[in-house]
């Protein structure tokens, strides 16, 4: 498996993840009338898994450093 091909996937695998956990049922468990640090459930939810994903997206674009062989 080639690197790009690599790549690709885990960014396929982070649009299913933001996909899944953006879509309308996994949003109805968190629209409670509840308050987390005084911000409602809901955007508390929205804006943790936000900054998941951003994470995943980023590890799974990072490029690994070129190999260092004897003749460099």
């Amino acid at each position: 498996m080639t690197p790009e091909s690599l790549r690709q996937r885990r960014l396929a695998g982070a649009f299913v993840f933001g996909w899944i956990f953006f879509n309308y049922p996994i949003f109805s468990l968190f629209n409670l009338p509840l308050a987390w640090g005084g911000i409602p459930l809901l955007y508390s939810y929205v804006f943790l898994l936000w900054a998941a994903l951003i994470g995943v997206i980023m590890l799974a674009a990072r490029r690994d450093p070129p190999p260092s062989g004897p003749g460099r």
